[in-house]
């Protein structure tokens, strides 16, 4: 048998092509502060959270909505003044 163990797995769901490329996009793309990457990714998260978000495995479900927190928050940090900056990163 040529099946992979993990595969056997009763847990094991197999994740859409489509949104493999999707979450690949958002983790490999850097933001720079440019309004379009920005505005393109926040596009890509709500694509995953309309079409993907609900048949996703819990491990999958719990990653996506902090990576989107970290990703917007950390492209609107950048464009905060520094005094506030220094302070939420004490966080």
């Amino acid at each position: 048998m040529e099946v992979e163990d993990y595969k056997l797995m009763p847990s094991y769901i197999e994740l859409d092509k489509e949104y493999l490329e999707l979450k690949y996009f958002l983790m490999r793309t850097p933001t720079y502060e440019d309004e379009t990457i920005a505005q393109k990714k926040e596009s890509v998260f709500d694509k995953i959270f309309e079409e993907y978000y609900d048949r996703l495995p819990e491990e999958e479900r719990f990653i996506i909505p902090n990576y989107s927190y970290l990703a917007l928050t950390n492209y609107t940090v950048q464009k905060l003044p520094e005094k506030l900056v220094k302070l939420l990163s004490f966080w």
